[in-house]
């Protein structure tokens, strides 16, 4: 017979790992309470046909710069403050890329990723070389 506390650290165990699993993909942790890294959200009601909204960042403690794609015509490089699970007081740059481009300050919200799915290695090449362009940007 098995004792009753290794029953309870044995179905503990299994719940912390359901847990893990389910944040791996769609429910997420607050973007705040991760680690430092690359992070892909994707709008969960996008329309088959069409390219899905999404945010690529990377993250460093409260900093974040990455990929704002919600408009697909309107694709801009950002960089903001992690405020649990939303960036907010942003500077965008528009493209081009250049010396002289568009540079905007956003006070507040710019985006609230509890309505997006965080996925697992679902960024493109192209995706990543677009976030090392923005990355490069707020570099300079």
């Amino acid at each position: 017979m098995i004792s009753r506390p290794l029953i309870v650290i044995f179905l503990t165990s299994i719940i912390m790992t359901l847990n893990i699993a389910q944040w791996g993909q769609g429910q997420s942790l607050p973007l705040l309470t991760l680690p430092n890294g690359e992070y892909y959200y994707s709008s969960p009601s996008s329309s088959e046909g069409f390219d899905s909204p999404y945010i690529l960042l990377h993250k460093w403690g409260r900093i974040a710069v990455g990929i704002d794609a919600r408009l697909p015509t309107n694709v801009a490089c950002f960089k903001g403050f992690v405020d649990d699970n939303r960036i907010v007081d942003t500077t965008v740059v528009w493209p081009p890329y250049a010396p002289d481009a568009q540079w905007q300050y956003q006070p507040g919200e710019m985006v609230d990723l509890s309505g997006y799915e965080r996925m697992i290695d679902a960024a493109t090449a192209a995706d990543t070389a677009a976030l090392d362009v923005c990355l490069e940007v707020f570099s300079r």
